[in-house]
């Protein structure tokens, strides 16, 4: 496993005030996903480079030139080289798309730094990076590590061919490495649901103190949805975690923001504040209660492959979120580069079979999520499928309302149901203890 060594940081101003104003400058939403008002300046990313590589780097001195190399979505990815007489040295400058401004780039330092000594997952090492919009790009940065190799996305003949000798070998030894990777990451475990931050004034470049911290995800942002005051963690149950993303809906934010709503407010007010009363049924805690990291990002863009076929580094730790089994969907139990290969060829289903095996014969903690417990390691058992169809409704609120308003009075039917057998139970106990009382005085 990776040696742990802090990354400079630029700024240490902490969160803005105005973090939703800087936001709403740099990002625009459309259909729930951000996207970019303002293209980065190449330019002042040349400028920022030349101010800070060769104190982040050991590069020689020379010349600076910057290239675009990819649009990540929530980052803009370039390539700074530096050329002397030696030769040329490149690294990563990633620009990331404000849509949590310090939040979000805190994050993912934080999570890629954690995950880089704490498991075998080739992760590059982050030099310096800049949580501050303050700068001559007026954006976050991340300067980093490049890892020479092709995107498993650019291997097409990966995806595209049929399950052949000339690549079942190495399709084989990935999915057994990805099972590898997702197991450690299930072994991280942590008592509350949040994100990964570094809490830097008790940390060094040999003791690194990490927290859970505020949630750093979509469901939080979505059409910019900073500006609702509400409880982002970290948080100490499922049922507390869940209630949030109802309670953004709840306070009519989208309605705020220009997005059609499709009820009046008074009636998707209901259906939110009877989905918050569901909750509890639903997730009423578990006493073997741990969360853990997911895989959420390990999909083809994200892996670099070597010359031999082998993955040299795993790029976008962003938006990370802790989470215990029960609240990742089973769609998520899979790694994303496995969905795209059997996507492109449906003889690559024997990848998730071989994935599968790893997982059951290293009993990890993550087969939890597949709904297959109780788990050996942490006794917690795998969630039901009313959990699973829930936590898909909390999520799609606004696109499955008329599907909601059809299923509430059958779960409040059954709540109902579940408390006359509490008092019932209540009761019973109540009688039987006065009755034990009783014999005691005699």
């Amino acid at each position: 496993m990776a040696s742990q060594s802090l990354p400079i940081r630029v700024s240490s101003a902490g969160p803005p005030v105005d973090a939703y104003r800087i936001a709403n400058g740099l990002v625009k939403w459309g259909d729930g996903y951000p996207t970019w008002k303002i293209k980065p300046s190449r330019k002042a990313i040349k400028l920022l480079a030349e101010r800070h590589i060769w104190a982040a780097t050991s590069f020689e001195k020379g010349d600076v030139s910057v290239s675009f190399l990819v649009d990540g979505g929530g980052h803009k990815v370039y390539s700074v080289a530096v050329s002397s007489d030696n030769g040329v040295q490149e690294c990563v400058f990633r620009v990331a798309l404000g849509v949590d401004p310090f939040y979000k780039v805190e994050s993912d330092v934080a999570t890629t730094e954690y995950v880089r000594p704490n498991t075998t997952i080739p992760v590059p090492k982050i030099y310096i990076f800049d949580s501050s919009t303050n700068n001559k790009l007026g954006m976050e940065w991340i300067m980093m590590e490049k890892v020479q190799g092709t995107r498993l996305s650019d291997l097409s003949t990966w995806g595209q061919s049929a399950w052949n000798a000339q690549n079942c070998g190495a399709k084989t030894k990935l999915a057994n490495l990805l099972a590898s990777w997702i197991d450690q990451l299930s072994r991280q475990n942590f008592d509350k649901i949040g994100s990964l931050h570094i809490d830097w004034s008790q940390s060094s470049s040999d003791n690194v103190k990490f927290d859970l911290g505020r949630c750093v995800g979509l469901r939080f942002l979505k059409y910019g949805r900073l500006d609702c005051d509400i409880n982002r963690g970290p948080f100490d149950s499922s049922a507390e975690y869940l209630h949030a993303p109802i309670n953004i809906s709840l306070r009519g934010h989208l309605n705020m923001m220009g997005v059609d709503t499709p009820l009046p407010d008074c009636l998707f007010s209901s259906v939110c504040k009877r989905l918050n009363c569901l909750v509890p049924m639903f997730f009423p805690g578990q006493p073997h209660w741990v969360t853990m990291l997911p895989c959420r990002n390990l999909h083809e863009r994200n892996i670099i492959m070597g010359e031999d076929k082998k993955p040299v580094g795993v790029f976008d730790w962003e938006k990370f979120v802790a989470l215990p089994a029960e609240l990742i969907p089973i769609s998520n139990g899979r790694p994303r580069v496995l969905d795209e290969l059997f996507k492109k060829d449906i003889s690559n289903m024997k990848l998730l079979v071989i994935f599968k095996t790893r997982l059951e014969e290293s009993e990890s903690p993550w087969l939890s999520v597949f709904g297959e417990g109780p788990n050996v390691m942490h006794e917690q058992p795998g969630k039901s499928l009313e959990q699973e169809n829930f936590l898909y409704y909390v999520k799609h609120i606004f696109e499955e309302y008329r599907k909601i308003l059809q299923k509430i009075p059958q779960w409040e039917s059954k709540l109902d149901s579940l408390e006359v057998q509490t008092e019932e139970k209540a009761a019973k106990d109540e009688a039987a203890q006065g009755k034990d009382a009783a014999q005691l005085l005699c």
